[in-house]
């Protein structure tokens, strides 16, 4: 969440107000409290949806190294049945699905997800060697920066 200018404003002046002596810093987190709530209440459900974006990941993270579907009975996890791969896949970007709980159509999207990784990967390693190929050559000893050579590239 963007914390909103007014409110880094605020956090200013009645910080300064605290480290001035003039306010409790209780007394200061009181009244910024007041302001949020009097000025903007989306700053407030911005901070809850946040928070509870991260306990549902956190959740979901503690549900992973459950048995596999159907194979309580002996233990089998789902680490065990896919040892090279987390217990997650990114079905599109910033989605994850367990593998454990997988439908025929998250294999579709983690597959097509981890497709689109690959090129990007593959299209980045290209660029990073072709920067590597034109500046290292002008890197005469190990203290020289790409600052310092930028002129000569080219």
């Amino acid at each position: 969440m963007r914390i909103p200018a007014w409110l880094k404003t605020e956090e200013e002046t009645l910080g300064k107000q605290v480290l001035n002596g003039d306010l409790e810093r209780e007394e200061a987190a009181e009244l910024l409290h007041d302001s949020i709530f009097d000025r903007d209440e989306s700053v407030v459900h911005g901070t809850v949806r946040d928070f509870s974006r991260k306990r549902m990941k956190r959740w979901i993270d503690l549900q992973v190294g459950c048995p596999v579907s159907g194979d309580s009975d002996t233990g089998e996890y789902q680490s065990e049945l896919f040892p090279y791969l987390p217990r997650v896949l990114e079905t599109s970007p910033n989605r994850f699905a367990a593998i454990g709980s997988m439908t025929k159509r998250d294999w579709d999207a983690a597959r097509r997800q981890a497709e689109v990784k690959e090129g990007n990967a593959s299209n980045f390693a290209k660029a990073v060697r072709r920067a590597y190929e034109q500046v290292v050559p002008l890197l005469t000893n190990d203290w020289t920066t790409t600052d310092d050579v930028v002129g000569r590239i080219g």
